[in-house]
């Protein structure tokens, strides 16, 4: 191996450890659902806001990290990153209090973007064109295998010792990564490194985005016409109004307009939306259906997630290969035509006895997430200029983070108005529990089974907790039908889109 390839696989093992971190700590969390619940007696849509929570710190931040890897050293912004995420982990880790665990979940979402955001424009920098593609893939795989290893090292840390060992391993992982960019990492300059940072336009971008994944996240639960919610969407109308004229105004602005004259940058960032969605949905309503509504055991759901991450990680080479052979478009539509039989299959096996089918499903959406995810961000960067790559794949993850912020604020909504209106239809046909009807409400909201009751007649117990289940099951079969729906229109969107190149 001569001096040029050892010094790239440094580069790349340097990158793909913190995108190893990433995937740990992201599925890892699926198998915590019930745990936190019962720790910090809360209801799931306290459990929406420690999932958005991250997503509202990654989206808010993307950009603006993007624009400070394009002005300063991708190295030093990079280590900053990993920093900051080891730090909010060991700080979740220690926590005692939701609202500071919410709290710090935002930062390690800001740090998550940071990272993830400089490590691609490193590649973009580092890589010639025909390469990135496969970088990016690896980089990929390595986030699948973290999602292999979350779910099961998840599982087997809150089965026996605490939930918050999943966070507090990030802090080992940090520090080596830490080192290894220490030794390993070049500095990496792009043509932008020096300009003036606008910090005006820094500010009103990230405000203008976290208010907008706020105001998207909890609409629902606050009210669509809602004086808070349309007060939100007031400002954050303002607050990008003023970013633009800013923009429009200045020589080195944060945000290149021109990029969104792109047509590949444009459709390749629609479908990351839409993968994204889809996934951070799905994670929800079978986290909670695995553990809470099967009481299926933490370490034994790692297990039966960890399918989707396997997938990714032994996907990623095939992916590779292809990519030299046919254009990113035709992958991504594959990869949106998996994901509607994968949802259409786990819909027909939803209600046998035995799991197993239902994780081999979970395998084929990975596959699905690894071709749209692998190709549609290279697309997006394929007409960028190098000095635009921090930027240009802040926005591309940014708007990725976005369809996660609206995935598990649209999904935890739609779940709890499919439950409680089932059930509302189902004691209508039964007087003998019409009376339960005000209980049966509070614990579907709670989250919690009727053996948590000593009120109810043993009797009537049975009974009520058939109703319960057939309301989860039915909400269950809700969701899916929407992810057929959309995955399948956005399959159809891909189609028009490659017959009109």
């Amino acid at each position: 191996m001569d001096n040029t390839s050892l010094k790239s696989f440094f580069i790349f093992f340097t990158l793909s450890f913190a995108s190893l971190m990433v995937g740990v700590d992201f599925l890892a969390l699926a198998v915590a659902i019930d745990p936190l619940i019962k720790t910090f007696s809360i209801n799931l849509t306290m459990i929406q806001w420690i999932l958005t929570a991250f997503a509202i710190g990654d989206s808010s931040f993307l950009v603006s990290a993007g624009r400070l890897a394009d002005i300063y050293d991708r190295k030093k912004i990079f280590a900053i990153g990993v920093f900051g995420f080891t730090l909010s982990s060991a700080i979740i880790a220690a926590s005692n209090n939701i609202y500071l665990l919410i709290f710090m979940r935002f930062l390690q979402g800001i740090s998550s973007g940071t990272m993830i955001t400089s490590s691609i424009a490193i590649v973009n920098s580092y890589c010639q064109p025909k390469q990135r593609a496969g970088w990016i893939s690896a980089l990929l795989g390595f986030t699948g295998f973290g999602m292999v290893l979350g779910p099961l090292l998840g599982g087997y840390l809150v089965q026996n010792f605490s939930w918050r060992a999943i966070f507090l391993i990030n802090v080992p992982f940090g520090i080596i990564c830490l080192v290894l960019i220490y030794f390993c990492l070049p500095s990496i300059l792009s043509k932008s490194a020096g300009a003036k940072l606008d910090k005006i336009g820094f500010i009103l971008f990230t405000l203008t985005i976290g208010l907008i994944t706020v105001t998207l996240s909890k609409g629902q639960s606050w009210g669509w016409l809602s004086p808070l919610t349309i007060s939100c969407l007031v400002v954050s109308i303002l607050l990008f109004v003023g970013f633009i004229k800013i923009e429009k105004s200045i020589s080195d602005p944060m945000l290149a307009l021109s990029l969104f004259c792109n047509r590949n940058f444009v459709t390749a960032n629609f479908f990351g939306f839409v993968c994204y969605f889809l996934m951070t949905a799905w994670m929800i309503i079978f986290g909670f259906y695995l553990q809470t509504v099967l009481s299926i055991s933490p370490s034994h759901t790692g297990i039966y997630f960890s399918p989707f991450g396997l997938a990714l990680l032994l996907a990623s080479p095939s992916i590779i290969k292809l990519s030299t052979r046919f254009s990113p478009l035709s992958l991504i539509n594959l990869g949106f035509l998996i994901s509607t039989m994968a949802f259409l299959f786990m819909l027909l096996v939803l209600n046998q006895t035995s799991i197993l089918p239902l994780a081999i499903c979970f395998g084929l959406f990975g596959l699905s997430y690894s071709a749209v995810n692998s190709c549609s961000v290279p697309m997006a960067l394929s007409q960028i200029d190098k000095s635009q790559a921090g930027i240009g794949s802040g926005v591309s993850m940014m708007l990725r983070w976005l369809g996660s912020a609206v995935g598990a604020a649209l999904i935890t909504s739609l779940y709890m108005e499919f439950t409680i209106d089932f059930t509302d239809k189902l004691l209508t046909q039964n007087s003998k529990l019409l009376g339960f009807q005000q209980v049966i409400h509070t614990l579907l909201v709670n989250h919690q089974k009727i053996s948590y009751l000593n009120s109810i007649p043993e009797n009537i117990k049975p009974l009520l907790e058939q109703l319960m289940y057939q309301a989860h099951l039915h909400a269950i079969q809700n969701c899916l039908w929407l992810f057929i729906v959309l995955s399948a229109l956005t399959l159809l969107i891909g189609i028009v889109c490659q017959t009109r190149k």
